[in-house]
């Protein structure tokens, strides 16, 4: 299907997040296709060194800034669900976004968004302190929230005024519920690189996408692709394509 009006949805990723040569290089091919770039600011990984040169890399390529932080959490990769107070919870936030702003101030560069990473991710639909928290810190950082599609989080957010743009996943398999299936599940990722372009289509033309009992419809602006996914440069290249050929233009949310 072709889209007539040429509406815009953006494509982006989670970077910064790699530990080896290997990585860094499929993130950096993943990033001259998307629009937006998520960086992870060293609550489950990245430091300085890290930050500076996706940066570096951000600007290069044009692409939309963003904050990617997570509980702290770099033993288990942000993955784990960390019990500490709302109070440590939301410092650990904006020493995470503050660090982030201050390298990108160095650079010349501006943050736009937030994201937050793994389980703070899905935690912001079930814990509404949780969601309030990063609330706290994108509205005082001026940052746009991106959060998944159809959650609780980010009702919670737009009812609270702020700006969000609601996510989907080109690389992911769904439940009903509108959660992804876990990574522990062997079909969970999304590896075949036109599949993943029919699901990123499907989203962005709000169209349902097939679950295993049924099927499911979400509004997203923003769709990501994930760096840890096999063929992952491939892939997004193969999502990029297809939502163009469809009419669609690549642009970060809110322009």
């Amino acid at each position: 299907m072709t889209q007539d009006n040429n509406i815009s949805v953006d494509l982006a990723c989670d970077a910064g997040e790699a530990s080896t040569p290997e990585g860094v290089t499929v993130e950096r091919a993943i990033m001259e296709r998307v629009t937006s770039v998520h960086i992870a600011c060293g609550g489950h990984a990245g430091d300085i060194a890290t930050i500076r040169r996706t940066i570096e890399s951000a600007l290069s390529l044009g692409l939309a800034i963003g904050a990617h932080p997570s509980y702290p959490d770099r033993e288990g990769f942000g993955r784990r669900s960390v019990r500490i107070s709302i109070d440590e919870l939301r410092a650990s936030l904006q020493d995470q976004v503050a660090l982030l702003a201050e390298l990108a101030g160095e650079a010349g560069a501006e943050l736009v968004h937030l994201k937050p990473h793994g389980a703070l991710y899905h935690d912001a639909s079930l814990r509404p302190e949780v969601a309030d928290a990063i609330a706290e810190v994108a509205s005082a950082a001026g940052l746009l929230l991106v959060g998944a599609a159809g959650s609780r989080a980010l009702e919670l957010w737009r009812d609270a005024g702020l700006r969000v743009a609601p996510e989907g996943f080109a690389d992911r398999r769904y439940l009903a519920d509108g959660s992804l299936r876990s990574r522990a599940e062997p079909d969970a990722m999304i590896a075949d690189p036109l599949a993943a372009a029919d699901q990123a289509l499907k989203l962005a033309l709000g169209e349902p996408i097939e679950l295993r009992d049924g099927v499911l419809r979400l509004d997203v602006r923003t769709i990501c692709v994930h760096a840890d996914t096999p063929g992952a440069a491939g892939l997004v290249g193969s999502v990029a394509d297809r939502l163009m050929q469809s009419g669609f233009r690549l642009l970060p949310p809110g322009r």
